[in-house]
């Protein structure tokens, strides 16, 4: 069983639009994404966070030191810090500190290429880590770590995402996509059905109403603009497989 440590910002002087603080916005994805590790691949690992709660490094200026200690002292087979950036730019931007976070990394961001969730940071979203003293989670740690920035707090079409709940727990759903794609694991259960209103969403009428108490709403309108046959004799929905032209 691996043991995957998530580590979330705990910078929570940054602040961004909407009075968004970056501890609080990592410390959902984190939660998100070990909920979904624990729920879909449950038996392959154990997922411990850096911290006990969103708050409880708030008082301490050391923080980092106490974050690497926590993904030390739990022998982390890999761990991943969970930040959100800031300056400028926007979309997704990872950093690795050796070849093996490497391979972690750029899983990750096939994770989120797929997921079409934010862009990819320029041309080279990966990094080797050479900066500054900031990224000692990368320098101090004894497992594979990378450090992801998830999205921009200063640039609106990143707040869209990562600005409300649904989009973070998208977020965290795509980290833990991104791991269990690094340890090549299939899926122990469905995923979990949700909504998640993202940018660049279209809107379909669906006529809701509601009535005795009931909200009803018109499917056909939602299952046309899927691209699904709507037989209007039977009432019925059909999803044609193209593999082998069954209904």
């Amino acid at each position: 069983m691996k043991i995957i440590g998530l580590d979330p910002s705990a910078q929570y002087h940054n602040n961004g639009l909407g009075g968004y603080i970056e501890a609080y916005g990592a410390w959902d994805i984190a939660e998100a994404c070990k909920h979904h590790l624990e729920e879909l691949w449950g038996s392959e690992c154990r997922v411990i966070l850096s911290r006990d709660n969103a708050h409880s490094l708030k008082p301490h200026r050391d923080y980092l030191r106490r974050e690497i200690k926590a993904l030390n002292d739990a022998n982390c087979d890999i761990a991943i810090a969970i930040h959100t950036d800031a300056g400028g730019g926007r979309g997704i931007t990872c950093f690795k500190g050796g070849a093996q976070s490497q391979v972690l990394g750029q899983a990750l961001l096939d994770a989120f290429d797929d997921a079409n969730l934010l862009p990819l940071r320029q041309d080279h979203p990966i990094y080797h880590y050479k900066g500054p003293r900031y990224l000692g989670v990368i320098r101090c740690t004894k497992m594979p770590t990378v450090l992801i920035e998830c999205g921009f707090y200063d640039h609106p079409q990143d707040m869209q995402l990562i600005g409300t709940p649904a989009g973070r727990r998208a977020v965290g759903y795509t980290l833990a996509r991104g791991i269990a794609a690094y340890y090549g694991w299939t899926a122990l259960n469905k995923p979990p059905w949700e909504v998640w209103w993202l940018p660049g969403s279209t809107p379909i009428e669906c006529n809701v109403r509601v009535e005795n108490g009931t909200a009803r709403a018109d499917v056909r309108a939602l299952c046309e603009g899927l691209g699904f046959e709507v037989d209007p004799v039977e009432r019925k929905i059909l999803i044609r497989n193209p593999e082998n032209g069954g209904g």
